[in-house]
């Protein structure tokens, strides 16, 4: 369900003056489909926008609250496209100054965000329809600083060789008809192809990545690179971002955020010379605690470097499990932390065994680099999911399996 505002018979003057917070509060607890069939409303494609709204506004009431408590107007593209407040709001707490220089701007969040820490937005999208429908959120939300532009990137920064900004933004388009790319060069615009002209009118850019982007590629291919932020929503990598300035030339950051569901934030860093902390690989069967890094600690290729400072040892190359003998507190928002109860060998008779002299009715199984996934090892021992007691299994250094018992520990 998706509507082309761009339509030829799209009313966009009913859009402007339509009580959007009277429908919404009348037809709260309708479905779109149900909508669809019994509306009262004139206009065919006024009904497939409002069932949108219907089907966008319980999903975006976490996301987008500020913009869902003004009773804000989206499609489903541009709703799935855009950042969350949350992560808007970080990046806008990480720069400032007079003029910003949106290339994407999309449905206007991160413009809107970045209008709060830099005096003017100036905001490039080619679809001016959807352009419209910003501008006019944009009004609901108070926002009075941004300027939307009916342009593509390459054709305004080819006519504008003139201006300068303290800060250019780009999170490129990845999608297509058929599937979500990841590749920097992939997306439009392809900020390859426009690097040159980029750097002629500012000194910072900003590149909002995919959140499958490989860091090492990021180090390796992006020019003036100084930081990188892995940003994770609830233990969910959401984007990547890269920082390139032209004028510096230090070690890069590399950040990780962590958003919990209140909207707090917890962070960490090092620089990109701690990639290469050597793993300590022995863990001992006294050890305490079990340590199982958030995606976003993993994905920084950081998580050795922390858990080396804890004396955590990990459980084999590539497993990231970890035991140790202290609460890695720093730690305990960027991943889950265990009592441990017991560790063992693997063999199917003695995980048996050992399952029936614990009477568990409900387990928690995770697995990595196990040769089977958690879904067969439930399958496999008619397992029930859920319950207090959490067991992973993995492979040693030896390539020997193991599993181990465990109760998370409250945060």
């Amino acid at each position: 369900m998706s509507v082309n505002l761009n339509d030829a018979h799209f009313d966009f003057k009913t859009i402007e003056e339509f009580d959007l917070k009277l429908f919404l509060t009348e037809n709260k607890n309708q479905s779109p489909e149900a909508f669809l069939l019994h509306s009262k409303y004139n206009t065919k494609n006024l009904n497939w926008f409002l069932a949108e709204q219907l089907k966008t506004y319980p999903k975006a009431t976490y996301k987008l609250p500020t913009f869902v408590a003004s009773h804000c107007w989206f499609t489903g593209k541009s709703y799935e496209q855009s950042s969350s407040e949350s992560s808007a709001l970080f990046k806008s707490s990480l720069f400032s100054g007079n003029r910003l220089l949106d290339l994407s701007g999309g449905l206007g969040i991160d413009d809107w965000a970045f209008s709060k820490s830099f005096k003017a937005v100036i905001s490039l999208d080619p679809d001016h329809k959807l352009n419209e429908l910003v501008r006019l959120n944009w009004k609901k939300v108070g926002t009075q600083n941004c300027v939307r532009i009916d342009s593509k990137a390459e054709e305004y920064l080819g006519n504008a060789t003139h201006e300068t900004y303290d800060l250019v933004y780009l999170d490129a388009d990845r999608r297509d008809k058929e599937n979500r790319k990841q590749g920097i060069a992939e997306g439009a615009p392809n900020f390859f192809a426009i690097k040159e002209l980029l750097f002629k009118q500012t000194n910072q850019v900003l590149l909002k990545l995919s959140p499958m982007i490989d860091i090492n590629y990021c180090l390796k291919e992006l020019p003036y690179i100084q930081n990188i932020w892995i940003v994770s929503i609830e233990h969910e990598i959401k984007e990547i971002l890269c920082h390139l300035d032209q004028t510096k030339n230090l070690p890069v950051q590399i950040q990780i955020l962590e958003i919990d569901k209140n909207g707090e934030r917890f962070q960490l860093s090092a620089d990109e010379n701690c990639l290469h902390s050597i793993e300590t690989i022995n863990p001992k069967p006294e050890n305490l605690y079990f340590f199982e890094p958030a995606a976003a600690l993993i994905k920084s290729g950081l998580s050795t470097h922390f858990m080396n400072q804890f004396q955590f040892q990990a459980l084999g190359k590539n497993t990231y499990y970890f035991t140790g003998n202290t609460v890695p507190y720093p730690l305990v928002k960027q991943g889950r932390i265990f009592q441990l109860i017991k560790q063992s060998h693997f063999a199917k008779s003695t995980f048996q065994h050992y399952l029936k002299s614990i009477s568990a009715e409900r387990i928690n199984i995770s697995a990595r680099n196990f040769g089977l996934d958690a879904a067969t090892i439930e399958k496999n021992f008619k397992l029930k999911t859920g319950g207090d007691d959490y067991f992973f299994f993995c492979k040693n250094q030896l390539e020997e399996k193991l599993f181990f018992h465990c109760r998370k520990i409250s945060d």
